[in-house]
């Protein structure tokens, strides 16, 4: 294999590329067509030329005009140039053909995260980027290029398994299961950080309601207390499981002694301080039968007058500190105590509050 890839260097080197073109067919004539749009010179086309034939070869793609300039454009933005070659500039010709192979892709993951069904203001944010192509997905594009080819974020392309569509698809969505964008694999994603400066997106721990009337979850919410069985997301479909103040499957009420709040990892939303309606609140977790509730005043109270004494008195603590420290922790031990569950009015609370997002539009 080595043996052969030199003497196509050679034979590139020391003919025309007219001849060349002649002896290896359409093939080599298609990736050469392609490499010399986009190649800012003779010299670094015949270079370029000489190393993707052997790629072009292996990955049987060089009758393909399309896969030929998928790997002049990779090429030229730097990819495998630790590898197989020194350090060069990349093209500029080839950096704008990979913005504009990526502003498509853009739109798809744009698109994908309007299908989710966020709440507004956040979808409200994403279609208009998807329709103002200045300001949206061109921009995006480009910053996504620009990003990959200082980071050499394409040298993972193996054009011999996966189109370079396919792969940057992958790198700006995160991972893509069965083509439906995930919210915590978006997060792994390259677009991921661009839309947090632009929105304020952020994927963050929500509370979640599960409906307790007899059409959604009761039997589940009536076991969960009995049984002392947490219920989990990976139990429930869609169908009673909402945010807000109402079931959106039977439009029931949420009711604090009965209703149902668990939390959901990895869910996109828009702070409030973003414009958006999410707002972070503390709970108490039953320990029990897994419920979320509000934490009370009282509780809040001692909580913070713990977290403000820790911050604030060091190691070395005077007898009158360490008192104060004391009986600080023994009044949060008994409000703790005293705290019950209102579903499984169970005194098996948390050592610690949990801080949710949870989504509050403002009234109207």
């Amino acid at each position: 294999m080595q043996k052969n890839h030199l003497l196509q260097q050679r034979s590139v080197a020391g003919c025309g590329y007219e001849e060349w073109c002649l002896a290896e067919g359409v093939a080599g004539s298609a990736l050469w067509t392609e490499i010399r749009r986009l190649a800012p010179d003779e010299r670094q086309a015949r270079a370029a030329l000489a190393a993707l034939l052997a790629e072009a070869n292996d990955g049987q793609c060089g009758h393909e005009p399309e896969r030929c300039y998928e790997l002049a454009v990779a090429w030229g933005c730097g990819w495998r140039s630790v590898v197989t070659r020194s350090q060069e500039q990349p093209w500029p010709k080839a950096v704008l053909a990979l913005a504009q192979l990526s502003e498509p892709l853009v739109g798809t993951v744009l698109r994908q995260l309007d299908e989710m069904h966020l709440p507004s203001p956040a979808s409200e944010r994403i279609l208009a980027l998807r329709h103002n192509r200045d300001a949206g997905e061109r921009s995006f594009a480009s910053m996504l290029a620009l990003d990959l080819v200082a980071s050499q974020g394409l040298d993972g392309w193996k054009p011999e398994q996966h189109r370079l569509s396919s792969y940057l698809l992958r790198l700006f969505g995160g991972r893509l299961d069965t083509g439906a964008l995930r919210s915590a694999a978006f997060t792994e994603g390259l677009l991921y950080p661009l839309l947090r400066e632009e929105l304020g997106l952020l994927s963050g721990t929500v509370a979640f309601l599960v409906c307790h009337s007899a059409a959604c979850h009761a039997e589940r919410i009536h076991a969960a207390i009995t049984q002392a069985h947490p219920i989990k997301v990976s139990e429930l479909g869609k169908v009673g499981l909402f945010e807000g103040n109402r079931c959106s499957s039977c439009g029931q009420h949420a009711e604090a002694t009965s209703t149902y709040r668990l939390l959901r990892r990895h869910w996109l939303l828009v702070p409030r301080i973003y414009g958006g309606a999410y707002e972070e609140r503390m709970f108490m977790n039953c320990t029990a039968c897994g419920h979320h509730f509000p934490c009370s005043a009282s509780y809040m109270y001692h909580y913070e007058t713990m977290e403000l004494l820790r911050t604030c008195v060091d190691e070395g603590a005077t007898t009158t500190q360490r008192h104060f420290i004391h009986q600080a922790r023994k009044e949060l031990r008994s409000a703790r105590s005293a705290t019950a569950c209102p579903l499984c009015q169970r005194h098996a609370v948390s050592q610690r509050p949990v801080q949710l997002w949870v989504y509050a539009p403002t009234k109207k």
